[in-house]
This record gives C-alpha cells, sequence and structure tokens, in this order.
C-alpha cells in the first residue's frame, strides 16, 4: 500500500516494511519511470474516477463521477443495490485535493530531472548522445507494436518503402526520428515503448518531453478529450490556403 509517501509491504509472515517511496525512487526502484513524471493521476477524461485519495485508508473508495454517463452509471448501481454511498466530508475533500497537489508537483520534478538530462547543455552534445541511443536499436519494432497510438495500417518503417533499408542493424537514423515524430504529438505517456525496447533505450523520455512542449505550442492534451485529434493529423483550410 502507498499512503503518504511510504510504500508498505505486508510480508508472508505478517511483518509490515515501510520505505520511503521517494529514497526507493531515487534508487530507481518504485514506480515505473513513466509513472513518476505523470502528472494526470485523477482520470478526469473518464466516466467515473476512483480511488483511495481522500478515504481514511478503509474499505472504501473515493468515487467521483465526471461525466452523465458516470452519473447514471453510478445512480443504477445504487438502485440496484450493488453499492452503498455517501457523501465525502469536507476533510476528505480537502485530503484528496492536498494528495493530487503532491502527486503533480512530484510528477513536474521527475519531468524536470528526466528532461533536464537528455536536452544536454548544447545541440552538439544532445546530437551526440541521442545518435549514440538509437545506435543501439535493433530494429525489433517491439516500441511500434507496443505503441498504442501507433494506427497505421501500411507503416512507413517497414522494409522496402523508401525511407528506412532493410536488414540493416542498427538502422538508419530515421528509422527512431520518423517514429517518435509521428507519435509525439499523441504520445499519452504510457510507457509501453521504453517497457518493450530490449536496447533499454529512453524512448519514452524523448517523447513525453517532445509531447509536452508541441502540447504546450499547440494547446492540445492528447488523451484528455476522444473527440479532439492530435494537432499535427490534420491541416487547417487556412494553412492550406495562405
Amino acid at each position: 500500500d502507498i499512503e503518504d509517501g511510504k510504500l508498505t509491504v505486508v510480508l508472508r509472515d505478517g511483518t509490515e516494511v515501510t520505505r520511503d517511496l521517494a529514497g526507493l525512487e531515487e534508487q530507481d526502484y518504485g514506480r515505473r519511470e513513466n509513472c513518476r513524471r505523470c502528472d494526470v493521476n485523477v482520470p478526469v477524461m473518464a466516466d467515473i474516477a476512483c480511488g483511495k485519495w481522500g478515504t481514511d485508508g478503509g474499505k472504501v473508495t473515493f468515487v467521483q463521477t465526471l461525466t452523465q454517463r458516470g452519473s447514471e452509471l453510478v445512480e443504477s448501481a445504487i438502485e440496484a443495490a450493488a453499492i452503498e454511498v455517501e457523501s465525502p466530508s469536507e476533510g476528505a475533500l480537502e485530503a484528496r485535493a492536498r494528495k493530487q497537489e503532491a502527486a503533480v508537483a512530484s510528477a513536474r520534478k521527475w519531468q524536470e530531472r528526466c528532461f533536464t538530462e537528455l536536452k544536454g547543455s548544447n545541440v552538439e552534445g544532445r546530437f551526440a548522445y541521442w545518435t549514440a541511443q538509437f545506435s543501439q536499436c535493433i530494429k525489433c519494432f517491439g516500441c511500434r507494436d507496443a505503441c498504442p497510438i501507433c494506427y497505421c495500417l501500411d507503416c512507413c518503417l517497414e522494409a522496402d518503402r523508401g525511407l528506412v533499408g532493410g536488414g540493416e542493424v542498427p538502422p538508419d537514423v530515421l528509422f527512431p526520428i520518423l517514429r517518435t515524430i509521428h507519435v509525439a504529438d499523441s504520445c499519452v505517456n504510457c510507457g509501453q515503448c521504453q517497457d518493450a525496447c530490449p536496447s533499454e533505450l529512453p524512448l519514452s523520455r524523448l517523447t513525453h518531453m517532445l509531447n509536452l512542449e508541441i502540447s504546450s505550442a499547440l494547446e492540445y492534451e492528447p488523451g484528455m478529450d476522444v473527440g479532439a485529434p492530435p494537432p499535427l493529423s490534420a491541416v487547417p483550410e487556412a494553412e492550406l490556403a495562405a
């Protein structure tokens, strides 16, 4: 269980061991790297958000309805006597808000730490860093296959498509660059690409860093509105006419 920045593990003999989560993550234990960078801890884009924040740790769950559909679902569950509910106290709401603020602050700290390391001090240094990273790519397509954003039925990164040659390991640097550019505006920081990479390249860090910069410039937050297409997926009529 995780509470107030502490990780508690119950051993088989019933012994409870508690460790500081931040301290563990400094040693690269604890949550996955992309989870540390994530500042969307409450899924406000969903119909319903459930969690322990705002509870006293007992056998209850904080349920937040965010859409009409979510409200109707909860109301139906109450009418069917499937769940019992009560309104949260002011203290519970304040506690939930404090945890959210602390989680966002922690995420921004991890973003600064990870992205500063990747950006380097100058263009030449960054180019040398990424060239060295991409030279370890074995072109297994694990990043592409694991990515929930890759949707093309006919992938331009396959061999004999004119962009990246076949049978080359490591592949031309265009291979990882093209894939990064292709999803840079729509990455939701799930971390699957980095998890799937056998060469342990910092792919998720790179894509998340670029995504935040693009999102800031275009005022778009991927994954938050299913009805809003990625900004680079279409060219506005005004730009075509310019």
